[in-house]
């Protein structure tokens, strides 16, 4: 089958999984459940029928408003559903292979962590889980089927991945000691550093150690650089990590390998 028909299958397949990821990023962190009831409008409560859900495509036919009550609907359900798409579509483009299915996951994971994190200051347990769980068996599987999944690291290289990012992250979970002018730094750190360790982990698992590293310095730097103005001006700020640790992630999966290689590495 030619690769522009994956690439459209992925692409209609990340549209979907875009449309649930906007399910998980506003039940989660309000304690309900993500597979009952059945969607609704957030404004009115009425329940909306197929033909208001399909991704990108409703939200444009109705002028971004609710069908029934004409309640402005965020542009970012659509951004969120053609994210997952572009990325379900970089994944199949980048490893035509079964790699693109646990890798098109972790994109997906990283999108509902990022926009939650970015909404409550939280990571939900559940989706750290998740994460953990598809990554030990994207490795494992691996090791029996190593033709299938060529992308995955070995299981030590995974290991010690997950070692690093669980470790290194906390160590400098910098917005919350400094650049953030927190009150109460400690306190604030050992609050919301350890979702970060898992997600780090999560993610030092399906990359691998070498690749576990260039994510770390990656977005340690694209963070210093968001919150440079903010200390220029002496102003607290109180941005997320997640969302840097997740397009270092991205990066590494696409790029980070050239470019250890760049570098003499791997």
């Amino acid at each position: 089958m030619p690769i522009i028909v994956w690439l459209v299958y992925a692409f209609i397949i990340g549209l979907l999984f875009g449309s649930f990821a906007n399910v998980v990023i506003y039940r989660l962190p309000r304690g309900m459940s993500i597979v009952a009831p059945p969607s609704a409008c957030t404004a009115c409560g009425k329940r909306l029928l197929a033909f208001d859900l399909i991704p990108v495509a409703s939200w444009l036919a109705l002028g971004g408003r609710c069908r029934y009550c004409a309640v402005k609907v965020s542009v970012r359900y659509p951004l969120v559903e053609l994210a997952c798409g572009v990325l379900f579509t970089c994944m199949v483009f980048y490893t035509p292979s079964l790699s693109a299915v646990p890798l098109a996951f972790l994109a997906f994971l990283l999108v509902c962590v990022s926009m939650i994190d970015i909404d409550t200051r939280e990571i939900p347990n559940g989706l750290l889980i998740a994460g953990a769980i598809a990554g030990v068996a994207w490795v494992t599987s691996a090791q029996f089927v190593p033709k299938l999944f060529p992308l995955a690291p070995s299981w030590y290289e995974a290991l010690i991945g997950a070692a690093l990012g669980a470790v290194l992250i906390p160590l400098i979970s910098i917005q919350r000691i400094g650049l953030a002018f927190n009150k109460k730094p400690l306190a604030v750190f050992m609050e919301n550093s350890f979702g970060y360790a898992i997600l780090a982990a999560t993610i030092g698992l399906f990359v691998g150690w070498q690749l576990m590293i260039f994510v770390f310095f990656l977005s340690l730097y694209l963070f210093a650089m968001a919150v440079l103005p903010f200390v220029i001006k002496k102003k607290r700020t109180d941005m997320p990590f997640s969302p840097f640790l997740s397009v270092s992630a991205l990066i590494a999966v696409w790029f980070g390998r050239q470019i250890l290689h760049i570098f003499g590495i791997g």
